[in-house]
């Protein structure tokens, strides 16, 4: 990071904005309250507006999602996301077998897709990549013909489940 932008995220702390910030090696960003301005640790953001996740991906992609009445998924449902999203509110679906309304991917579970191709599992990753979900764990399997994609879910640091947005 160069100087300017440092001294830019300093400059919007002091003039009360929020900053974020994550260790140098790890993917994460997480609000802090008073940055000790540790660079060689560190790096510092001005908080990002956030964006809703794109859940309109998962449906019939067979990624096992959690259904829930509750916002923070007590009691959740498992099973794929097999119809369309409601468009009043785009993070239920409109007919799920569960008929909850809050969906997500399951999350801290090893989700496994199966295709034909490494093209097609690449173009897939990019789909959720670009709906705003990052992959905590991630392989591509060649077995027996099949190319499985294997990987943990959740959404990226810029993003919020549209629950969270309301």
């Amino acid at each position: 990071m160069k100087t300017s932008e440092k001294i830019q995220v300093m400059q919007a702390f002091e003039d009360g904005k929020q900053i974020e910030t994550k260790y140098l090696s790890e993917p994460y960003w997480e609000a802090i309250i008073n940055p000790t301005w540790d660079w060689d640790s560190f790096t510092y953001r001005i908080k990002q507006e956030q964006k809703p996740v794109d859940l309109s991906v998962l449906i019939d992609s067979g990624i096992d999602c959690e259904f829930s009445n509750y916002k923070d998924f007590a009691y959740p449902c498992y099973g794929p996301l097999e119809d369309d999203i409601n468009p009043e509110e785009n993070y239920a679906p409109k007919f799920n077998a569960m008929g909850t309304p809050y969906c997500r991917p399951r999350m801290n579970h090893i989700h496994a897709w199966q295709c034909q191709s490494f093209n097609e599992a690449i173009e897939f990753r990019c789909k959720l990549v670009e709906a705003g979900f990052i992959f905590s764990f991630d392989t591509l399997e060649y077995l027996n013909g099949v190319v499985l994609l294997l990987w943990n879910l959740d959404k990226a640091s810029d993003r919020e489940w549209p629950w969270e947005m309301e």
